[in-house]
């Protein structure tokens, strides 16, 4: 009911919001047929970032035949060099890694706000929004200056909408198993205030079937067919922006963001859950200040002060998930102020610069024990980093080296077994140099050479630092990780009236050193420790090309080979875990098909194959490789801006799974109504 009770107001607030855009377009003097505004990738620029040209980087953006029922996580795996790890269907926790890293050695930023928390445990890709989202950059190897934390990995940088022309657009989808989503958004741009909103509320049953062996992997005769229970979500998100131009040079930008979620916790394939909840709530506010000219002739001011605060209750009073009755409720805050400075002195010298500070403070409690299920405490971290750039025209060589100085300090508050009363740990503070350098080379303006390497650390959480009361004991002495990453890579553009093709390919390679994983103990608890080093290498390819307007192709292969090289007997040499060795991904599809009365077709297929790979260090318990097939259509009428997209996956209705115990669905169907009205051209801004 209380699900209901959300989408019965958020249809309240879609209503006022279309009212509202709908009025402003009116005002529009400059009528133009309706656009199409849909996730996709592989477009001219799919190989080249905003932020770091000589970056080997991933985009994704807004130009492709509509799929319909799309998560994050879902896009992400689809990018060459990137492996998803999901723990069951939509909404379900969901974790990357880019080149053979790990999730907590990937930073995630949503409109330079970072995701990343100091308790750790990587950003759950199911819990960033699809539907307002306008560009995500993948940087695989290399951090940019321009983000004040620098991640192992890499970074994965998500932009929501910017209200750069009067529209609006609603859509209303339904699929397989109870799968419900409704959302809307509107764009306001005038020339004294823009504002953009967007509004989406989505549930899903969960109730799928899958394979159960009743954990007899060689005995087939008590194999039964299970439904997912306790499987269900309910989620709503919500995105403002509001833009006020400060002449032509400037920009003073505030936005919110909310995003609440309620979900079944099923527990494992053998033993499922029918009580355990998951309450998660993100909300963000930021004011966003954007110059040009401000310290000089062809310079850049890029200031950001945002607030972040996260939640999470998880209920499961009768212990059918977690070891023992619980009922916590974890509150985490965040103020953060990041300055990126960019000038350009000639053609020859540019010189770009960050300011990062960031304050947390996380308080975790147990209601059952009456006591903090975690150790309370905060984290102040700052950074500090400058990028010169030289460039020599007459090679056609840019040289870009980078420094940047990370610094964390924690304070982590335990309480005495005996009276109950806080005590605050001794500060513990920590110096992080992070070294990068940079070559491009452009033999001419289709083909592009690029040469990175980079020194990296990654902090460890304050979980894996100091444990919580339970389940994970403290280890103080525990050293970052270390690594140096590398690559080599090239890019190639060509296009022709009827033809256009964008191609990107890279070798990699990093030297980890003091990995960090959990160990358990004969007394069933966990320690993080450093378990050795690692070394990693491969290739990753990933092509893009257009023919006469209406067919285009993307496809992508990434090989990889992660070795642990900690020298002990039982892993060394093994493939470490979750990390497949080859991943391809292939999707040709027709767009803007004529078929009269002004009606336009789009139909397409794509291939998702991931090699087997193993959930332990040992190589013992193998994932089976698997060739997942999709495909979808659709037809609009671009006069009215109507559309309708249907969309399929894993049409062959394979039993699939990324962990043992946690089942992913079958074969599913969805189906999505759209309707877009824009009556301005877009504008430019900075």
């Amino acid at each position: 009911m209380v699900g209901h009770t959300k989408i019965r107001r958020l249809v309240s607030l879609f209503a006022s919001v279309c009212s509202f855009v709908c009025m402003a377009s009116a005002q529009a003097e400059d009528a133009a047929a309706p656009i199409y505004e849909t996730i996709v990738k592989a477009d001219r620029d799919a190989f080249v970032s905003r932020k770091d040209e000589g970056a080997s980087v991933a985009v994704i953006t807004r130009n492709r035949t509509a799929r319909s029922g799309e998560t994050m996580e879902q896009l992400v795996s689809e990018l060459p060099g990137v492996a998803v790890t999901r723990y069951g269907g939509i909404g379900a926790l969901a974790t990357v890694s880019v080149r053979g890293s790990t999730p907590n050695q990937v930073q995630v930023y949503v409109d330079d706000i970072p995701l990343n928390l100091a308790t750790g445990g990587g950003v759950d890709l199911g819990f960033i929004p699809v539907f307002s989202m306008q560009r995500l950059e993948f940087f695989k190897g290399s951090s940019p200056v321009a983000f004040g934390s620098s991640g192992m990995g890499g970074v994965m940088s998500v932009s929501t909408q910017t209200p750069d022309h009067n529209s609006v657009h609603g859509s209303l989808g339904a699929g397989s198993w109870g799968d419900q989503r409704l959302a809307v958004s509107g764009s306001y741009a005038g020339a004294r205030v823009r504002a953009f909103a967007a509004v989406s509320a989505m549930r899903w049953d969960g109730n799928f079937t899958y394979a159960n062996n009743n954990g007899t992997a060689f005995d087939v005769t008590d194999d039964v067919t299970t439904i997912r229970g306790n499987n269900d979500l309910s989620q709503q998100d919500v995105v403002t922006r509001v833009v006020f131009p400060l002449g032509e040079q400037r920009t003073l930008s505030l936005a919110a963001s909310l995003t609440d979620r309620d979900q079944g916790v099923p527990g494992g394939r053998l033993r499922q859950s029918q009580q355990a909840r998951l309450g998660l709530g993100r909300q963000t506010a930021q004011v966003v200040y954007n110059s040009a000219g401000d310290l000089g002739a062809n310079s850049r001011i890029h200031a950001n002060i945002y607030v972040l605060h996260m939640s999470q209750r998880f209920r499961d009073l009768l212990g059918e998930v977690a070891i023992a009755p619980t009922d916590s409720t974890d509150q985490h805050w965040a103020v953060g102020n990041t300055w990126r400075l960019h000038r350009a002195f000639n053609e020859t010298f540019r010189l770009r610069g960050v300011l990062d500070f960031r304050h947390e403070q996380f308080s975790p409690n147990d209601a059952q024990k009456q006591t903090p299920s975690g150790p309370p405490g905060t984290r102040t971290f700052g950074a500090v980093g400058l990028e010169p750039s030289l460039w020599f025209a007459r090679s056609r060589v840019e040289i870009t080296p980078s420094a940047r100085l990370e610094v964390s300090r924690d304070v982590l508050t335990s309480r005495n077994m005996f009276t109950n009363e806080p005590s605050a740990s001794a500060p513990h503070t920590s110096f992080y140099p992070v070294l990068r350098a940079s070559i491009t080379q452009h033999p001419s303006d289709n083909v592009g050479l690029r040469v990175n390497v980079g020194r990296y650390v990654r902090a460890p959480s304050t979980t894996e630092r100091y444990g919580n009361t339970g389940f994970i004991v403290p280890n103080p002495a525990i050293d970052p990780e270390r690594g140096l990453n590398m690559d080599v890579g090239a890019r190639f553009s060509f296009e022709r009236k009827a033809f256009g093709l964008c191609a990107d390919s890279a070798l990699f390679a990093s030297w980890v050193e003091d990995l960090i994983q959990f160990q358990l103990s004969g007394q069933g608890q966990a320690r993080a420790s450093n378990v050795g080093d690692a070394r990693v290498g491969g290739a990753e390819a990933a092509v893009s090309a257009t023919i006469f307007g209406h067919l285009r192709l993307f496809t992508q292969a990434t090989y990889t080979r992660a070795i642990d090289t900690s020298g002990v007997a039982s892993r060394d040499g093994n493939q470490l875990p979750l990390r497949p060795r080859a991943r391809a991904y292939t999707r040709p599809e027709l767009i803007n098909v004529p078929l009269g009365m002004g009606l336009q077709a789009g139909l397409y297929s794509d291939l998702d194959y991931t090699a087997g790979n193993y959930i332990d260090p040992a190589n013992l318990q193998q994932i089976p490789a698997r060739l997942l097939w999709g495909a979808g259509a659709q037809v609009a009428h671009p006069p009215s801006g109507v559309r309708a997209v249907l969309s399929a996956t894993n049409l062959t209705n394979a039993s699939i799974f990324d962990l043992t115990g946690f089942p992913l669905p079958g074969r599913a169907v969805f189906m999505t109504l759209e309707w877009s009205h824009v009556s301005s051209p877009p504008i430019t801004t900075l």
